[in-house]
């Protein structure tokens, strides 16, 4: 059954409690794919951000922690108890320390956690391209799967093929290619999958 982008989740904005997208609802996100890189099992949280980004000084008045921590919890984006997420990652047992130092971070919204349990220790780093979309940089030290550009992208003639890692997918889309302008489309797209060409970061993004 093939899935396609949601009007309100991905083009108009998404369905969230504010005040805002870029830190919220996409941190949030960040939260949700945190918890599903280790099965539902977070015991320890170490959150970086670099000084120099926006998330130093508007992580909390922002929404980005309310978002990330319901994101832990697994949570969605318009879930009433957000706003007590401070207890409530208390009460699940979940121990959160934020740091601020140069991390070296490339673009302002930039999440870099390292999550922990008895078992494991996953190391994740992500950033916030804004209106709830999320690029996730690394997992593990191994980077993700987008092409980006700082020029235009053609798609025409390329293949794209999706491996799905154990958890599966988190979100309902996700950003795969972004550039000033993205044209054509691709040759092949595996069943059950489409690709729409929107608005957003920097002129276009390909949304999977």
């Amino acid at each position: 059954m093939k899935t396609y982008p949601s009007i309100f989740n991905d083009v108009i904005g998404p369905v969230m409690r504010g005040p805002s997208s870029s830190h919220c609802a996409a941190s949030l996100r960040i939260g949700r794919i945190c918890r599903d890189l280790m099965d539902g099992d977070i015991k320890d949280v170490y959150i970086e951000f670099d000084p120099n980004g926006s998330l130093a000084t508007t992580h909390k008045g922002q929404g980005s922690d309310m978002g990330m921590f319901g994101g832990f919890l697994g949570w969605e984006a318009y879930e009433e108890r957000l706003p007590k997420y401070l207890q409530a990652i208390e009460e699940a047992g979940i121990t959160v320390k934020i740091d601020i130092h140069p991390i070296g971070a490339a673009h302002p919204n930039t999440y870099k956690i390292t999550l922990r349990n008895a078992k494991e220790s996953r190391a994740l780093t992500a950033i916030s391209t804004g209106g709830g979309m999320i690029e996730i940089v690394e997992i593990d030290g191994a980077a993700g799967d987008k092409l980006a550009s700082s020029g235009a992208i053609t798609l025409t003639g390329a293949t794209l093929t999706v491996n799905l890692l154990s958890g599966g997918f988190t979100e309902a889309s996700y950003v795969i290619a972004e550039g000033t302008s993205i044209t054509g489309s691709f040759a092949s797209v595996p069943s059950g999958y489409a690709v729409s060409i929107v608005s957003g970061g920097i002129g276009q993004q390909a949304v999977l």
